[in-house]
């Protein structure tokens, strides 16, 4: 099956936001809930076997192991220790209600809605994991979530908004105005002498710049969340 593109995908994420009585969600979040449903479940279109055509953007579950209850379809999964088991997935009618299902999820937890809304994808990560949705290290999760929300965010032509430990929210700082220049003494000034080592000639200000490398890293499904 073809994935959507980003800009499909937006548009029906959007109007789950909408749904939910949230027409003016902030770019952060957009970007934080795309960028999970992008590598989760592909959009709803990344699934294989069963799950095709299931519609699930969140890699949400049923909440029991297989035989699977009508609703659902099975699909291997693995725990924190690399057990695997047989997991059940919920199926969904449409991509609008997989999207929102998936935004139910995100904002039932405690620390995740705050944490999308500040750009952070550590926070995200951490707050998605202490309330059960996975069970993978956060900091692999939080490398995925700032993936994908970097290359979604280069196909849509927007600010990258989301990295790990937030700090890009609003978009690009706007760069503080230069100094003025420096006012030089108009009258002469006494010439130090080496009787005198408490003086110097000059003085200076060095200003550094450093810039911030981002790694990225392939993203993998991380499953384990709970329905």
């Amino acid at each position: 099956m073809t994935r959507k593109s980003d800009t499909e995908a937006r548009s029906i994420l959007e109007q789950a936001f909408a749904l939910r009585g949230m027409p003016a969600v902030s770019l952060a979040e957009l970007q934080t809930a795309q960028a999970i449903a992008r590598f989760e479940g592909g959009y709803g279109d990344g699934w294989v076997g069963e799950g095709v055509g299931s519609h699930n953007w969140g890699a949400i579950q049923c909440g029991h192991y297989a035989p699977c209850e009508p609703g659902c379809f099975q699909n291997g999964d693995s725990h924190a220790d690399g057990a695997k088991y047989q997991g059940c997935f919920r199926i969904y009618p449409d991509d609008l209600a997989g999207a929102g299902a998936l935004l139910h999820q995100l904002y039932r937890r405690q620390g995740v809605p705050e944490a999308m809304a500040a750009g952070d994808a550590t926070a995200v990560a951490e707050a998605m994991r202490a309330t059960g949705y996975f069970e993978a290290p956060a900091t692999r999760y939080a490398t995925a979530i700032e993936t994908h929300a970097g290359e979604l965010s280069a196909s849509l032509g927007e600010p990258h908004l989301v990295v790990r430990g937030g700090g890009r929210v609003g978009g690009p700082a706007t760069p503080p105005p230069p100094l003025p220049p420096p006012v030089w003494p108009t009258t002469p000034q006494p010439t130090p002498t080496a009787a005198d080592p408490t003086r110097s000639s000059a003085s200076g200000v060095l200003i550094v710049a450093s810039g911030l490398g981002v790694a990225l890293a392939t993203a993998l499904l991380l499953r384990g969340r709970p329905a």
